[in-house]
């Protein structure tokens, strides 16, 4: 009798019950976990008891729903480094029934940003964010940007702006790009950081090492490459890739010799599609070229001024080489389209300065400003440009405000960080940052716009956004009192 009592007693107190649900989490994911299973069977066992053999897909997508959350509940920091492989290799996803799906990388955000929320407002029931420089202009982005999407149910033109299915898909993109840089910066743990990084630099390197003998081996290769989704292996992969990967090998001084071989064969075969069978696609090497000079300018002092020398007497040598190299592949024509393109979307800027003219719409007011003769639609190719049309001054200056909160949240965390992971770590994500910054005037790459790089090619852009918010984490690991041991 006491010993039922002693279970039943609890429940008479809101407070109790909590701190109950809160004492015995394992056990209840155990719980769960054994009635997912002990369903599944009883629901199956019959049916291949009378010949049933399919089962729908559904329902194993249930089981596989249930059992992930209650591992993710136990463990909140896999949910991030889930992210990487989802976004990267796994080709499920939701339709929208727009012609646009949301998958897995997006799929996983959503769920752990939806269990963080769940773990402060009913388990802990403390809601706070930590009081990091970026979060703030971050947030601020997301209020302007649904403030935008309000504006953009004007008539700023005599012509029908973007479905309302595209504004919201607009304006979610900016959404889950903070939810993704949050749930980050808040769960990741010390040892999912150094996970994530090494699932990141392996899928990446993969990927490469597999590129560089496609044209060789075709026929080997393709299953390989194949199994990277669509718009995964935008200009964020590359950028992060390069530089967390060359980071690695150069500030780690504690790695063992045989991950540094390993890095860099990795850099190398980047350094062979960058120049060889990727070389007109700029967006993809020359924003991770910026962010490693930048890591190396930052780390070796002494050797500043030398190093800003030789690299503009490279240039000096080499300028018609390089220009060729810049401008090959339809680059040349490409850039005098983008600057026209950019010259018309002005004057639709012109309209509403202030907040933009929301998310999306922009893209159906194009073919008013003919270009070179056709009133087409198009898009900037630019994420700055976008951010204006899309949110105004005031969304743009946010965005800027944040990378750069971000950039010196690096800078500052360079003297905090232990030698050997963590600190190169920082000094691969402070390139990594200034790459995404540059990225963003050769593409939508930071924050798809909806009808061009879209929710497909978010999944590279999930990346850039992870690895911003695991250097919020790093704060969260070494605070301002802590010193860095160099031992």
């Amino acid at each position: 009798m006491k010993r039922i009592r002693k279970w039943i007693d609890p429940l008479h107190s809101f407070n109790f019950t909590w701190q109950w649900l809160e004492q015995n989490r394992a056990l209840l994911i155990r719980a769960i976990v054994l009635s997912v299973l002990a369903i599944s069977i009883l629901y199956m066992v019959p049916r291949m008891a009378v010949g049933m053999h399919r089962i729908p897909l559904l329902f194993i997508a249930a089981i596989i729903g249930v059992a992930g959350l209650a591992v993710l509940i136990a463990n909140p920091s896999l949910a991030i480094v889930g992210i990487i492989p989802a976004a990267l290799v796994i080709p499920f996803g939701i339709g929208t029934g727009t012609g646009t799906e949301l998958h897995a990388g997006i799929l996983i955000v959503l769920a752990a940003t939806g269990l963080w929320f769940l773990d402060m407002l009913v388990v802990k029931r403390d809601f706070h964010l930590l009081a990091s420089r970026p979060v703030v202009p971050l947030l601020l982005l997301v209020v302007s940007t649904l403030i935008s999407f309000g504006f953009g149910q004007m008539p700023w033109f005599y012509r029908q702006h973007a479905s309302i299915s595209a504004q919201l898909g607009g304006t979610m993109l900016y959404i889950l790009a903070a939810c993704a840089f949050l749930v980050t910066a808040h769960r990741l743990s010390e040892r999912g950081l150094v996970w994530a990084v090494g699932i990141f630099i392996a899928l990446a390197g993969l990927f490469m090492v597999t590129r560089s003998f496609s044209d060789r081996f075709p026929g080997l290769t393709w299953p390989i490459l194949n199994r990277y989704a669509d718009g995964s292996t935008g200009s964020l992969f590359w950028v992060w890739a390069f530089c967390l990967a060359i980071s690695q090998f150069v500030f780690n001084k504690r790695l063992k010799l045989r991950w540094k071989a390993a890095l860099g064969v990795v850099l190398l075969a980047f350094f062979f599609t960058a120049f060889y069978q990727a070389r007109d696609w700029t967006s993809g090497w020359l924003p991770a070229l910026f962010g490693a000079a930048f890591m190396f300018f930052i780390s070796f002092r002494k050797a500043r001024v030398p190093l800003v020398l030789a690299v503009f007497l490279i240039l000096a040598l080499n300028f018609s080489q390089i220009q060729n190299m810049l401008m090959g592949g339809g680059n040349e024509y490409s850039m005098v389209t983008r600057l026209e393109a950019w010259q018309i979307l002005f004057k639709i800027i012109a309209i509403n300065p202030i907040l933009g003219v929301g998310p999306a719409n922009y893209y159906f007011y194009t073919p008013l400003f003919p270009i070179r003769g056709y009133s087409v639609q198009f898009n900037s190719h630019n994420n700055y440009v976008d951010l204006l049309a899309q949110t105004g001054v005031i969304g743009c200056g946010l965005f800027v405000w944040f990378m750069v909160e971000v950039t010196l949240l690096g800078m500052r965390l360079l003297s905090r960080a232990p030698e050997g992971f963590p600190r190169a770590f920082v000094y691969g994500a402070i390139g990594g940052v200034i790459g995404t910054a540059v990225a963003g005037m050769f593409g939508d790459w930071i924050i798809p716009f909806v009808y061009n790089v879209g929710f497909a090619g978010f999944r590279a852009s999930l990346i850039g956004w992870l690895f911003m918010g695991a250097l919020v984490a790093m704060e969260r690991f070494y605070p301002a009192n802590t010193a860095s041991p160099t031992a």
